[in-house]
């Protein structure tokens, strides 16, 4: 298993995450993780175990990170499943270690974290499904405190997080209304583990372009040169999707709105398409 390459296990991979040219893969088996820098090939393979019988795969959200403040990035993933939360060092490690986290938050598992200078945010959930931005720092391993979102939201409207620039660059965040199918997409102005703040990028109603909501496990890129924003999901058959697709939104001088068949769904994958943006770089996976 070792000496096998991503590219022959690619069709059992359920799951990626990215952070500063290395993407974390989840096999859908989940008796590994792959640490891969497409740039350079370089693999590295984790054995993996749950936690306990009551934590099948369904249940494992990841993060890929690294620690600052050394001549040299410490890079380390962070797994969890309800109460339990745990780390891997991947130059110092063969094992995990626990860590002392009493979440009175949620976060589903769908619901995919963004890199971001080496911490990881994700959109997390309160009592009452009030919706809030969080951040796990990977130098001092633990979770910020509930940053507010510049909007109102609740379990039933979307929030996708996302990217711009790369991950040295600003947060995005995507929120569609419940019941509107308003959309609008934030973009940090600054953002550190304790806090934030943001800024108005675009707004636009889809109710006539699509006349459904997007899924919070999708997926968005920003497309600052060409001001587009561009949501990955699936098709308009909310009840029964059989297609993956592109929603492209352009605004500024020449509104438009197009839609890109990604292809069919594959039985038996979870989740939703999903893309980030990826800037090539050459660190070790060891």
């Amino acid at each position: 298993m070792k000496n096998a390459t991503l590219a022959a296990l690619s069709s059992s991979l359920s799951r990626v995450c990215h952070c500063d040219g290395l993407l974390l893969c989840t096999t859908e088996a989940y008796s590994w993780l792959a640490v891969w820098n497409p740039f350079t090939s370089q693999t590295r393979w984790i054995c993996v175990e749950p936690i306990s019988i009551r934590h099948r795969k369904i249940w494992y959200s990841h993060a890929l990170g690294y620690e600052k403040g050394k001549s040299c990035r410490v890079y380390k993933i962070l797994r969890f499943a309800g109460n339990v939360h745990e780390v891997y060092t991947l130059k110092s490690s063969d094992s995990w270690r626990a860590l002392d986290v009493s979440p009175d938050w949620d976060i589903g598992y769908d619901n995919h974290g963004v890199s971001f200078q080496g911490n990881t945010y994700w959109y997390a959930k309160v009592a009452g499904g009030v919706g809030f931005l969080l951040c796990f720092d990977f130098t001092g391993e633990r979770f910020g405190q509930l940053l507010p979102l510049p909007f109102e939201c609740f379990s039933e409207d979307s929030v996708i997080l996302s990217s711009v620039g790369g991950e040295q660059q600003q947060l995005a965040v995507l929120f569609q209304h419940r019941e509107t199918f308003e959309m609008e997409v934030w973009v940090t102005t600054k953002v550190e583990p304790d806090a934030v703040s943001w800024s108005m990028f675009f707004a636009v109603d889809m109710g006539p372009l699509t006349g459904f909501r997007f899924n919070t496990g999708g997926s968005f890129v920003v497309d600052e040169e060409n001001a587009a924003v561009v949501v990955f999901d699936e098709g308009k058959n909310v009840e029964k999707p059989t297609r993956n697709t592109a929603y492209i939104v352009g605004f500024g001088e020449s509104s438009y709105f197009r839609e890109v068949d990604l292809g069919k769904i594959t039985s038996g994958k979870e989740g939703f398409p999903h893309a980030c943006s990826y800037v090539p770089s050459s660190v070790q996976t060891s």
